[in-house]
């Protein structure tokens, strides 16, 4: 039904945009745009099948394979539908799927587990201090891993020592947020940390700002570290803990040659990454040279590629081919030419449509429908290309009130804990701090950075 309600509603913003005065191929890609919005706001297929749609209607409505009247661009010069192919196929998703590789060599290997031990294990000799060691292994695993997995994986390590502490006790909830939000906020410090930065990267780069991997950490990394540790305090305040009973069962384990192997592997990929200034080697280049580095080894085997996140790189690319083709056909600075709102204001209206879009659905699916926009607006020069993407991505990764925002809070949520209600209001506080960067002290962060 829901998918129905898309093709009808994505026909009439055809017609409509037709009787608006917009060009052909910008009438099409509007359509296909409200496609795609419904399409991920509902969730009446699963998010990457939204994508394999955005791709397929804009190779037969925009790349016109077929030379049909009325298809295609107006002047017929435009997109070929090979193109569509390769907006959709970019590196980027290569640089993503490193990420993804490295992440599952290092589960394998018990490096993800050995690294989580180790730090709470130091830090767990007060309640505050154990909390924080959860949070900062959390928010490090993060960066690099995808947030599920890793808010996965932090709940089971901290399962057996919350259920240790006393019922009622305040530090059980924290502890559980405490994960939630650490998994979330680890999502501004890299270009690999989710979904949303891999297509503002690439968008940037398809526009001509590119942003390299350290200079993406330069802002990402601090406000990162800056909100998790907001996030501690904001836990320790609304949720204390009862009489302190200690660490128990957090020995870090050992790890093995192949462990050690791929923390070499990951370490020299990370290096790579942070220092492209002075090799040239794009990230997606380090990123396939690792993947073959831990394949050749047998780190990375037949098994570990089929259970690879398939969905989530097919969910990036129709992200990348939606703002391909509103970048392409004009549609994007055609609406935004029509908005009086100019400079900080259409930036506040960016950032904070992203925020509440986020909130209620899938950060990934709002970001694809927001960058795009993000880039167009962008183009006349009221608003700086490089702010507005990273502004609309990291917003993404900050709203996380209710259970159904984030993958993490969703995994949190179904452990018992915490209700909504408590979620919300928790988040409220880190989610306006970290909008009040973006918004005000945003361009001066990123001037700073030397990324504007």
């Amino acid at each position: 039904m829901h998918g129905l309600l898309a093709m009808v509603l994505g026909v009439a913003a055809w017609w409509g945009l037709t009787r608006w005065g917009g060009s052909q191929q910008a009438c099409w890609m509007g359509g296909i745009m409200v496609v795609a919005v419904v399409l991920w706001l509902t969730e009446a297929v699963p998010l990457f099948v939204t994508s394999l749609w955005v791709v397929l209607l804009e190779i037969v409505l925009l790349g016109n394979p077929g030379g049909w009247q009325g298809l295609g661009f107006e002047h017929g010069q435009g997109w070929r539908w090979t193109s569509v192919l390769g907006a959709a196929m970019d590196p980027v998703l290569v640089l993503f799927a490193g990420g993804l590789v490295l992440a599952r060599c290092m589960v394998k290997q018990g490096l993800d587990r050995a690294a989580s031990a180790w730090l709470v294990g130091r830090l767990g000799g007060s309640p505050g201090g154990m909390l924080l060691g959860v949070m900062l292994a959390t928010s490090m695993l993060g960066m690099w891993m995808s947030n599920t997995a890793t808010a996965s994986l932090m709940l089971a390590l901290v399962g057996p020592m919350r259920r240790g502490l006393p019922e009622g006790d305040g530090m059980r909830k924290a502890l559980v947020l405490g994960v939630a939000f650490a998994a979330n906020l680890s999502g501004l410090g890299t270009p690999v940390a989710s979904p949303p930065n891999a297509v503002a990267s690439e968008l940037l780069r398809a526009a001509g700002h590119p942003v390299t991997f350290l200079g993406w950490m330069r802002v990402g990394v601090p406000l990162s570290a800056g909100l998790t540790l907001l996030a501690w305090a904001v836990l320790r305040w609304r949720h204390g803990s009862g009489p302190w009973q200690g660490m128990k069962g957090w020995a870090a384990p050992k790890v093995g040659w192949g462990g050690a192997w791929v923390a070499m592997v990951f370490a020299g990929t990370a290096g790579l990454w942070m220092t492209e200034g002075l090799h040239g080697l794009p990230p997606s280049v380090v990123a396939l040279g690792s993947w073959a580095v831990l394949g050749l080894s047998g780190m990375f085997t037949a098994e570990d590629m089929a259970g690879m996140e398939w969905r989530v790189l097919m969910l990036i690319g129709g992200g990348l081919a939606l703002g391909a083709g509103v970048r392409e056909t004009g549609l994007g600075a055609w609406l935004i030419g029509g908005i009086p709102a100019g400079g900080t204001s259409l930036l506040a209206a960016l950032v904070l449509g992203t925020f509440v879009t986020s909130t209620f659905m899938s950060s990934t699916a709002a970001a694809n429908v927001m960058l795009p926009m993000s880039m167009a607006a962008s183009v006349g020069g009221t608003v700086h290309p490089v702010l507005a993407a990273m502004g609309v991505a990291m917003a993404s990764s900050m709203a996380m009130a209710l259970p159904a925002s984030t993958p993490p809070n969703a995994l949190a949520h179904a452990e018992g804990e915490v209700t909504s209600m408590e979620m919300a209001r928790a988040s409220l506080w880190i989610s306006a701090a970290g909008l009040c960067v973006l918004l005000v002290a945003g361009r001066g962060w990123w001037g700073m950075a030397g990324l504007l």
